[in-house]
């Protein structure tokens, strides 16, 4: 039996990130730059997963602001995952999926008193990335039917170049959030959580232990439980054009 974690990062370990970053790379994903990684953490929007035996990590996973906070929607993706091979084929839930499921929870508890159409979470595939959009959608996430212009300018900000036609959108609704508790929502409210992995050639199984470390998500219990019943609503809409609320400088 394999012990890991699910927890947020910290400021202390961002070279150990970055590293990881780099250790690990993939064409669908950008290294993303320290002041943002710096910044993610500081909201408490990156998780980590790692393990004592030994010590190390084997994910990362981030919710990267897309829009200034006096934008009247605030755009947050749902981006950076890197993982080790280590924790490749989870069964019956893909780390992707329960990351991805956390992250969005996570927000809507920290948001849960302002969620009131004015927030979006938005994920960017790669077009060829069947894999990944699968698993988005079998977490409830919707594709959008185009994406706002302002978009551009974060694609030439991370690539160089606009890139719209090499990639899909997603996002998350009210349907998207019940989807991911009714997924994991007995495990993140036990804290705790049992997956295994297979190797397609030996078919050696690895049984994994995932303690869920997020004591935030563990003190909205009852909320979460309201939403996924049905008797809390949770605003969240697909992202409209970049408008500034009023006041902004």
């Amino acid at each position: 039996m394999i012990q890991v974690r699910v927890r947020k990062a910290n400021l202390r370990e961002i070279n150990t990130i970055q590293g990881f970053y780099r250790a690990h790379p993939s064409a669908y994903l950008p290294l993303p730059q320290t002041k943002l990684i710096a910044d993610t953490i500081r909201s408490g929007r990156m998780l980590v997963v790692d393990t004592d035996a030994p010590l190390r990590l084997l994910a990362v996973a981030a919710l990267f602001e897309l829009t200034p906070t006096e934008a009247a929607t605030y755009v947050a993706e749902l981006s950076g995952m890197a993982r080790d091979k280590a924790i490749a084929g989870l069964k019956p839930i893909s780390v992707q999926v329960l990351l991805a499921a956390l992250r969005v929870i996570g927000f809507v508890v920290s948001q849960r008193e302002a969620l009131s159409g004015t927030h979006s979470l938005i994920s960017i595939v790669k077009k060829n990335n069947d894999d990944s959009r699968r698993n988005l959608e079998r977490a409830g996430f919707k594709p959008m039917a185009g994406r706002p212009d302002w978009m551009k300018f974060d694609e030439l900000g991370w690539h160089g170049k606009v890139v719209t036609d090499e990639w899909t959108y997603h996002y998350a609704d009210h349907d998207t959030v019940v989807t991911m508790l009714k997924l994991v929502g007995d495990a993140l409210f036990d804290g705790q959580l049992r997956l295994s992995s297979g190797d397609g050639v030996t078919h050696a199984r690895k049984d994994f232990v995932v303690d869920i470390d997020l004591p935030d998500i563990l003190r909205a219990v009852d909320d979460l439980i309201a939403i996924r019943d049905g008797r809390i609503k949770v605003d969240l809409v697909p992202p409209p054009p970049l408008e500034l609320s009023d006041g902004a400088p």
